[in-house]
């Protein structure tokens, strides 16, 4: 023991070894958040700068089209959809015709920053600069609409995000199929419904992980659920 090594006390002896202890177990913790931080830091930064990029593409189709509107939230929400329609659309070609590889996919979205560059200071500014408010008055029917969608989460949440692979359709068909798309670099013949598989498939043939792809696949969850909000902000009485 450390007093049978050292000359001192047994309350000085229990006293160093606890602080040795502890700080083992902190540098551990802080060891493993780092390693997790340095593992995820850079995908969180990735789905930012997809989310800003496709945001960006409906902003500039909708500045072409004249297009004005009333809500920035409602803006924001089609046009990230708009522009993820338009994303996917670009990267579906690019599997039909056999080049969706990494140097393709690095073209179109340099492409397509070029195409949104006047637009770019309207994303920034709605999405990273100014405040979103949200509001759940019970006056108005919103509530409601968050009550239901919380409810439905909280029962099935292991069933929507799915954090691991569950079944033959998670293991052979979302996790499976744009992992196929990505080796293959194409399309897969055959099969319906490989339209957000080709974002998933971002997470293989960008980052080579099936992580990257689970994140993507989430993201699109995490979407989804502005777009559920506004559609009961747009309803409420």
């Amino acid at each position: 023991s450390l007093h049978d090594a050292l000359p001192i006390s047994p309350f000085t002896a229990g006293f160093i070894s606890q602080l040795i202890q502890k700080t083992a177990v902190d540098l551990t913790w802080t060891g493993a958040l780092w390693s997790f931080w340095s593992y995820a830091f850079p995908i969180l930064m990735f789905l930012t700068g997809l989310t800003l990029l496709v945001a960006g593409v409906g902003y500039r189709v909708f500045d072409l089209l004249g297009w004005e509107f009333e809500s920035r939230l409602e803006k924001m929400v089609l046009g990230v959809a708009l522009g993820l329609t338009i994303f996917i659309t670009l990267l579906a070609g690019l599997g039909l015709v056999g080049f969706f590889t990494f140097a393709a996919v690095g073209i179109v979205c340099v492409g397509l920053v070029a195409f949104i560059w006047t637009a770019w200071r309207s994303v920034i500014q709605d999405f990273l600069w100014e405040a979103i408010t949200v509001s759940f008055s019970y006056r108005k029917m919103d509530w409601v609409w968050c009550l239901i969608l919380f409810t439905i989460i909280g029962f099935n949440i292991i069933d929507l995000i799915r954090p691991f692979p569950i079944g033959w359709d998670d293991l052979g068909v979302y996790m499976n199929f744009p992992r196929q798309i990505a080796m293959k670099g194409a399309l897969l013949k055959g099969y319906t419904g490989q339209a957000y598989m080709l974002i998933t498939s971002l997470g293989y043939l960008i980052g080579n992980s099936a992580t990257w792809a689970m994140f993507l696949a989430w993201w699109g969850g995490v979407l989804s659920l502005w777009a559920v909000y506004l559609l009961g902000d747009r309803k409420s009485v």
